[in-house]
């Protein structure tokens, strides 16, 4: 004969529903955890990547603005109007170096252009 399992009381259904939800939760917890985790790792080799290539399309940009300016004096040395923008880019915006400000100093004395009064010039004879 089989034997009839006793019916569960409201009370002890609800405490095992309180349970699951319990367990639940902290699993839930738990997997928040581990992807909050997962998601820091991420973003730090991320970050690390993004900051890697800023700098390498600010070296990038330097470059080629130096090619240019160095460029345009060489082989257009009358087109002063473009000269002066690229200057003023390159030495201003970009931080130029010395090299071609030794070059652009002599470009601009050569055509009657005071360096000193260029205010993008200022930075750089610091």
């Amino acid at each position: 004969m089989a034997t009839k399992k006793p019916k569960k009381n409201f009370f002890s259904r609800v405490k095992e529903f309180a349970d699951i939800i319990t367990a639940i939760g902290i699993i839930g917890a738990a997997l928040v955890g581990v992807g909050t985790w997962c998601t820091s790792q991420i973003n730090a080799s991320t970050n690390e990547k993004l900051d890697k290539l800023s700098s390498q399309i600010d070296d990038m940009k330097l470059d080629n603005t130096r090619t240019q300016l160095l460029m345009m004096i060489s082989d257009f040395p009358e087109n002063k109007s473009e000269i002066l923008k690229i200057a003023q880019y390159y030495f201003g915006d970009l931080k130029g170096d010395w090299y071609a400000t030794d070059v652009f100093t002599k470009w601009a004395a050569a055509h009657g252009i005071n360096v000193d009064e260029l205010t993008f010039m200022k930075e750089v004879a610091k």
